[in-house]
């Protein structure tokens, strides 16, 4: 069985050292020694047998890195398209769950370890759609939706995530400027009369209410972001 997935980069070029560094802290590059050379390009040269033609043929002039994930599961990472990562993954034999636990492990780490090559220092997006397939006749056996992490910061996850809110925030702090502003004048002109009074009472009391209203709202959507961005990536599995 082999899975495919994607991870764009946007206006970034890598190159396969850059792939090594990248992938080092994740235990998936195989040892390499005076040995592992021969060795690797006779096991990646099997992998590619697995593939179709055409794909074989996409991949001869690419550059690619072996990887094993866990104890069952190799795969190869190429750089056979401009700005993306793509990350094959073969099993030979076993149960469709220890395919499906390397495309998870995968799928929560690969991000985050190109993480530092992001214009943003932010982990990128992996394309969401992922196929398990036979090796022999290339039958789907499983599909998903890869559910990504959350990596957007407060200010980005207010207006694209929470958008209700960020439009209160944004009135409160409006009304609550104004009615200070009210109170102010009154104060700075020293106008008198009961109705100035009476004016400048009531804009200080609206304005100290909006405020615990903003910070009310603040801490509770902080205490959202919070629980959002601990969220870890996940495959929903449609079938298989």
């Amino acid at each position: 069985m082999r899975a495919v997935l994607t991870l764009p980069m946007p206006g970034i070029d890598l190159t396969v050292e850059d792939v090594r560094k990248a992938l080092g802290p994740t235990t998936w590059l195989p040892r390499h020694d005076d040995v592992s050379p021969a060795w690797e390009k006779e096991k990646i040269q099997g992998l590619l047998n697995k593939l179709p033609e055409d794909t074989q043929r996409q991949l001869q002039g690419a550059d690619k890195v072996l990887v094993q994930v866990g104890f069952s599961v190799d795969g190869l990472v190429s750089l056979e398209r401009e700005q993306s990562v793509v990350l094959r993954l073969f099993q030979e034999g076993g149960s469709v769950e220890s395919i499906k636990d390397a495309v998870i492990n995968v799928a929560q780490r690969l991000p985050e370890a190109f993480k530092e090559h992001t214009a943003t220092n932010e982990s990128p997006t992996l394309e969401p759609s992922i196929e398990i397939r036979n090796n022999n006749d290339g039958a789907t056996v499983a599909k998903g939706q890869i559910v990504t992490p959350h990596t957007y910061r407060f200010w980005r996850f207010l207006p694209e995530i929470r958008p209700r809110e960020n439009r209160l925030l944004r009135w409160l702090t409006i009304g609550a400027a104004v009615s200070f502003a009210i109170a102010l004048a009154i104060a700075l002109f020293s106008l008198q009369g009961l109705l100035w009074a009476e004016i400048r009472g009531y804009s200080e009391r609206i304005c100290s209410a909006l405020l615990v209203a903003i910070l009310t709202t603040f801490i509770n959507l902080s205490f959202e972001y919070k629980d959002w961005r601990s969220e870890k990536t996940e495959v929903d599995w449609l079938f298989g």
